[in-house]
């Protein structure tokens, strides 16, 4: 627990995404609901969600190969999709608007999914499933905050306090994101060099 510097962050990172993620649950739908979308109007933007996990794969190499070489990087980037997600939702309030977040927050989504267990495994050793529980729990927590402080917003008065709540703790992500890289820049730096010598 007192090795903050490995987990912290990054954990606080992936509490702020799946907090501001609620944002579909408790701010989209309802407010689809509200406009007179047809139901199935909401469920296809989860199925583009699961699509695009398969079909997206080529775009995200890319994203790896061109400005997001590390782990770190890719925890940083992700948030920064997460947050242009719903700069749409914010800015537009509109179908095709979400279905725009909708693309953006799965990219998101595919950067960070394995970027903080392959950067706990790489760097924690026999401790990692300690850190990969204690990071998970704290991305849970985000997900039990949100629902409730998401729902209040919505209720009081729709979609645009909840979509700016999703903006500004997108903002806090990235900040922990790039905490955590100032505090494990060496780290990753030396790994990548003794892969490039083979060791």
């Amino acid at each position: 627990m007192l090795n903050y510097k490995v987990y912290f962050f990054m954990g606080m990172g992936s509490l702020f995404i799946w907090l501001a993620n609620c944002v579909w649950n408790n701010g989209v739908s309802p407010y689809t609901i509200s406009r007179g979308m047809p139901e199935w109007n909401y469920s296809i933007l989860w199925t583009l969600n699961g699509i695009l996990i398969f079909v997206a794969q080529p775009l995200i190499s890319w994203v790896k190969r061109t400005f997001a070489e590390t782990e770190l990087r890719q925890m940083t980037a992700s948030a920064v999709f997460y947050m242009l997600g719903y700069i749409m939702i914010l800015s537009f309030h509109t179908y095709p608007s979400m279905v725009l977040a909708m693309v953006l927050i799965t990219l998101g989504e595919m950067l960070i999914s394995p970027a903080i267990p392959s950067f706990i495994s790489d760097h924690t050793g026999k401790a990692a499933p300690f850190y990969l529980g204690l990071v998970g729990g704290m991305g849970v927590a985000g997900r039990v905050i949100g629902p409730y402080a998401m729902g209040v917003l919505f209720d009081w008065n729709g979609l645009v306090p909840v979509a700016t709540l999703a903006v500004l703790i997108s903002i806090l992500s990235i900040a922990s994101f790039m905490v955590h890289s100032q505090f494990n820049r060496d780290k990753v730096r030396g790994l990548v060099e003794n892969q490039k010598v083979g060791f």
